[in-house]
């Protein structure tokens, strides 16, 4: 049986191939996310390799517009992100990356909010 592809729009993003690929890669990047978090990442380094993460979380949810990543989860990560940083002896470094990661955290929530929106 033959299927045929859906599409709604001229986008990259706008058919279902492209739908369920990018599906699939942040499906990875939240594991990634929460591996990090599940092994008690306690330094700003390992949140420099979550900040990654997020960025390119941000980046497909802004253009693709069909990410939606609970905003209760990105809450939770960001709360404990917040918790690092705080705990972090080194704290010239951590205020030098708190700044950028919580605007990455704003653009994610803010992109995954709008989903489906023009």
């Amino acid at each position: 049986m033959k299927t045929t592809m859906k599409t709604w729009g001229a986008g990259p993003f706008d058919n279902d191939e492209a739908v369920r690929y990018v599906q699939s890669v942040v499906s990875c990047i939240k594991e990634k996310i929460e591996e990090f978090y599940a092994a008690r990442v306690t330094s700003i380094y390992g949140l420099i390799a979550i900040h990654a993460y997020l960025a390119l979380l941000a980046a497909i949810a802004e253009q693709s517009k069909i990410v939606n990543i609970d905003v209760n989860i990105l809450s939770t990560w960001q709360e404990r992100t917040r918790s690092i940083l705080a705990a972090d002896e080194r704290q010239d470094l951590a205020a030098m990356h708190r700044a950028g990661l919580m605007k990455t955290f704003r653009r994610l929530m803010k992109a995954s909010q709008r989903r489906g929106k023009p």
